[in-house]
């Protein structure tokens, strides 16, 4: 899910609701292609590191964090980061 304008608070409470409902991974970037994205990736039963990991080799994200969830930023389009979404997931 990408918004803009949404505190990462509001943000986690997403994901760990989501994530709670459904398996897989949940993810939620806010911001904008001009200043960049924040994100929180979410998984009860997948490694969040390994899409950390993704956006970092190929967007130069910044973050990290437990195998459950990881947070971050990123200087990047939402096209871009789609595109490594759809890679890795």
């Amino acid at each position: 899910m990408f918004e803009d304008g949404i505190d990462t608070n509001t943000a986690r409470n997403c994901v760990n609701g989501l994530v709670e409902k459904y398996s897989g991974f949940s993810a939620f970037f806010t911001g904008n292609d001009e200043a960049g994205y924040s994100f929180i990736i979410g998984s009860k039963n997948a490694d969040c590191n390994t899409v950390a990991a993704a956006l970092r080799n190929k967007l130069g994200a910044r973050g990290g964090g437990k195998p459950v969830m990881v947070q971050g930023s990123v200087k990047a389009a939402k096209s871009e980061i789609e595109e490594v979404l759809k890679e890795v997931l």
